[in-house]
């Protein structure tokens, strides 16, 4: 496969940091998620995947819910959860919270356990 280049028009959308791209896309087996989020607690309803998925916190702080753990990660926290695990991220402090979603397939495929799918996914 020769290395392929996406520039922020073919995955961002009109506004901040929220875009997508599937890696089928691209011939390859990720697929990202671009999620800023500006209000605190706000964030998806508990979820999960059939494929691991690492969450690259690039800006802000969150607090995760892990199956039954809960943490904060921060600015700089990579975390990484294991398939079919449920969780969710909602902002923490006052500041816009940015997170890059790698999903470890070459499409998006979850579960949404509670409440209705949010626009931003």
């Amino acid at each position: 496969m020769a290395y392929k280049l996406l520039r922020r028009s073919d995955w961002a959308s009109a506004e901040g940091w929220n875009g997508k791209f599937e890696g089928r896309a691209v011939d390859t087996g990720v697929s990202f998620l671009f999620n800023e989020v500006r209000e605190a607690g706000k964030g998806p309803p508990l979820h999960k995947h059939p494929y691991d998925e690492v969450y690259i916190v690039r800006k802000g702080q969150g607090h995760v819910i892990i199956g039954d753990d809960e943490m904060e990660v921060s600015e700089g926290d990579i975390l990484i959860i294991p398939a079919n695990t449920p969780h969710n991220v909602l902002t923490a402090g006052r500041q816009t919270t940015e997170i890059i979603s790698v999903h470890v397939s070459d499409t998006f495929k979850g579960e949404f356990l509670e409440g209705s799918i949010p626009e931003n996914i």
